[in-house]
């Protein structure tokens, strides 16, 4: 936007977004349904079945407006620090 990276999504070869972002001061402007839309279509287009993420608790709500569904609830350690993310999929119908 206006020259600016305001937000991104990465996909692996296997179907995992491994990386989602938008900037604090796009955040509820569309800018994350815009990507993701694109990013399903990628898939979809790839032959892709399903995608997975490990969502955070910002994140699960978003990803669960997009039909996503949460297999399990996972508290993973970073730098001794215990969080609580969700490991979630959305199965990719033609």
């Amino acid at each position: 936007m206006e020259g600016k990276i305001v937000g991104f999504m990465n996909l692996a070869p296997n179907g995992y977004l491994d990386l989602a972002f938008v900037h604090p001061d796009w955040i509820g402007k569309g800018v994350a349904a815009r990507l993701y839309e694109r990013l399903e279509n990628y898939a979809r287009a790839e032959g892709m079945p399903s995608l997975d993420s490990d969502a955070s608790l910002f994140a699960r709500p978003f990803f669960e407006r997009q039909g996503w569904r949460i297999l399990k609830e996972q508290q993973p350690v970073r730098n001794g620090v215990s969080l609580t993310n969700f490991h979630m999929e959305k199965k990719l119908t033609k």
